[in-house]
């Protein structure tokens, strides 16, 4: 086996700092991937603001807590994304389409913090479908960051 085609190891220095690299055209579909996979993350952070605003989410115990917080945590993620373009950044907002699209999950089959939802309950199909493209493309656009 040649140098060229053994496998690095990626230590925690590149998880930190790769960003997006290679020919111009490969940095510009990087980054146009995590620009997409931010705008995923913020319009999943504006569902739940919306339905915790409008749907009285808020008064749900606990879970009224978890709309909010989900919905400022995603605002500053999608910030941190835009601003912050590094591999680090881009785990952080695929972890936050998983994580609520898991939470949707759980919610629709076996409950989630008290509540049991299914997935005909007002932008939870849309919601899921927004978080899953999210993690989707900023996977992607994680391992383009990774890959040498």
């Amino acid at each position: 086996m040649t140098t060229s085609t053994m496998s690095r190891t990626i230590g925690p220095r590149q998880l930190v700092a790769a960003a997006p690299h290679g020919s111009p055209a490969r940095r510009i579909a990087t980054t146009l991937a995590v620009v997409a996979g931010a705008a995923m993350v913020a319009w999943s952070a504006w569902l739940h603001y919306y339905l915790w605003s409008h749907f009285d989410y808020r008064v749900i115990h606990l879970l009224g807590v978890a709309f909010i917080a989900q919905a400022v945590a995603g605002f500053v993620v999608a910030a941190a994304l835009l601003v912050i373009r590094r591999v680090i950044t881009v785990a952080i907002g695929a972890l936050y389409c998983a994580s609520s699209a898991g939470a949707l999950v759980l919610s629709s089959t076996v409950g989630f913090l008290g509540v049991h939802d299914d997935f005909s309950t007002p932008y939870a199909g849309l919601a899921f479908t927004t978080e899953v493209v999210g993690f989707v493309v900023l996977v992607g656009a994680g391992l383009a960051m990774l890959r040498r």
